[in-house]
Parts: structure tokens; C-alpha cells; sequence
């Protein structure tokens, strides 16, 4: 059963039931620091495990893609006010997060990465 990862801006994606009805049925790990969104927006799943972290922690995104098949990598910060305000985070975020969660898919063996 291919099991994936997820990682979002809970208040921009909606969370999809994993992830195509014509395949077979599959899990899916939501990896989120909720740092604008809350778990209310989950849906009761026992396919769903969900992981409150920060992809800027490499440790947390090495855990998470521990037995994962596939990333759906969509966690960056979007505002451009707030990347006006803080370039230095953006970047923290936005480059070094996906950096570290390119490494962390390698070393576990993710066969793909979608960004």
C-alpha cells in the first residue's frame, strides 16, 4: 500500500482523501507546524497520521518520511508582506526547509518528490 507525506499551509490546501480513487487504497502522513491553520481542519481518518513540525528541523523531516513511498511537498511561506518583513525567515523556510526535506526523502529511499 503506497503510503505518502504531505506537507501543507493548512489555511491555503484542503486535505484530500489519499490520494486517487483509481489506485489502490493508500495512507498518508500530513506533516504541518499549524503555524496558520489548526487541527480542527483534519478530517477522522485512520488512513491520516499527522506530525506537528517544522520542515526547518531536519530531524523532524528525516522522521517523517520514514517509510514514506512519495512527498507532496507544498509547505512554504506564501505571503509576499510577510517575506518583505522577513526575508531571512522566507528563505529559512522556503529554501532550507525544501533542502532539508530533499535530503530527508533521499536518505529514506522516497522513490518521488513532487514539489
Amino acid at each position: 500500500m503506497p503510503h505518502g507525506l504531505l506537507q501543507r499551509k493548512q489555511s491555503y490546501l484542503p486535505l484530500p482523501h489519499p490520494f486517487d480513487s483509481k489506485s489502490e487504497p493508500s495512507s498518508l502522513t500530513v506533516l504541518d507546524n499549524l503555524s496558520t491553520g489548526n487541527l480542527h481542519r483534519l478530517q477522522e481518518s485512520p488512513d491520516i497520521r499527522f506530525i506537528q513540525g517544522d520542515i526547518c528541523d531536519f530531524n523532524t523531516a528525516l522522521h517523517a518520511c520514514e517509510g514514506i513511498d512519495y512527498v507532496l511537498h507544498h509547505a512554504a511561506l506564501v505571503s509576499v508582506a510577510q517575506s518583505m518583513q522577513d526575508p531571512q525567515q522566507t528563505a529559512q523556510i522556503n529554501v532550507q526547509g525544501t533542502q532539508n526535506m530533499l535530503e530527508a526523502a533521499k536518505q529514506n529511499g522516497v522513490k518521488r518528490f513532487i514539489a
